[in-house]
């Protein structure tokens, strides 16, 4: 299974400290994960130290979700962290994939609906 773990936040807090200890226990148990955050940020430091694969952005709104959405078409499931999830929808229209949000409450968008 591949995931592609999504979060545009500025800085480190606990969301972006449960999406690394996430994506860690994932790649520890053979899990092939990526994630997409902000260029030059902790998360994007602590990533690539643990050797996780990482997507830069740069925080570009339009130009973000063009790039997850390209992005996304390598991967089974997009897991996306941020405040209002529907904006990846329109990159996910013509996909296969399922969109997945865990930003406040658990919501799938699955393939059926994009």
């Amino acid at each position: 299974m591949r995931i592609l773990h999504v979060d545009t936040e500025k800085g480190w807090r606990g969301g972006e400290q449960q999406l690394f200890y996430l994506v860690k226990g994932l790649k520890e148990r053979g899990v092939e994960v990526a994630v997409a955050c902000r260029v030059g940020d902790e998360l994007e430091k602590r990533c690539r130290e643990e050797g996780i694969t990482v997507y830069p952005l740069k925080g570009n709104q339009t130009g973000d979700i063009l790039r997850v959405g390209a992005l996304g078409k390598n991967y089974d499931i997009i897991h996306a962290t941020l405040p209002k999830p529907t904006q990846l929808l329109p990159s996910q229209r013509n996909s296969t994939r399922n969109l997945l949000s865990t930003r406040g409450e658990l919501t799938i968008y699955q393939k059926r609906t994009l």
